[in-house]
């Protein structure tokens, strides 16, 4: 998600958006010759909070898929303190804010509830938290979300 959120062109790498003089200063303001961003610092927060909140939920689902209790336990406890995190102070949950999923998805993790959690990786399901991680897996063909790709809702399922 950080790599489409600074928009280079589709087949670039993190490194080329990152190192791309033409990438600086891309999402600033028009007419502007300073670092003025129409994106506040409050939406990169999100998506990192929101991305390492898809990941923990991930290594959950891997590790009770495995009987791993130790790691399932470690992932647990990060998914439950995620609204500590300072990236997820930038907003608030409750007021319908990008994160306003998390306590339930935190509950479905708390019950051992595996299909309510898988159902975060998938397009098109029913409920609060169904299809809220599914944008954080790297696409196929992307090297691991290291190269931009054109995204679609068939890469959800890859």
């Amino acid at each position: 998600m950080l790599l489409q959120s600074l928009h280079p062109p589709v087949g670039s790498t993190l490194s080329q958006a990152c190192n791309d003089p033409a990438q600086q200063n891309v999402n600033k303001a028009p007419s502007t010759s300073n670092s003025t961003y129409l994106e506040s610092i409050a939406i990169y927060k999100n998506e990192a909070a929101m991305s390492g909140f898809c990941a923990w939920a991930n290594d959950w689902l891997d590790a009770e898929s495995s009987d791993n209790t130790a790691t399932a336990s470690l992932a647990a406890g990060e998914i439950a303190g995620a609204l500590q995190w300072p990236a997820s102070q930038a907003s608030d949950p409750h007021d319908q804010g990008a994160l306003a999923w998390f306590p339930a998805a935190q509950t479905a993790v708390q019950n051992g509830d595996t299909a309510q959690v898988a159902s975060m990786f998938t397009v098109g399901g029913t409920g609060a938290i169904a299809g809220q991680c599914w944008p954080y897996q790297p696409a196929a063909n992307s090297d691991n979300g290291t190269v931009l790709v054109h995204r679609s809702a068939q890469d959800a399922s890859s």
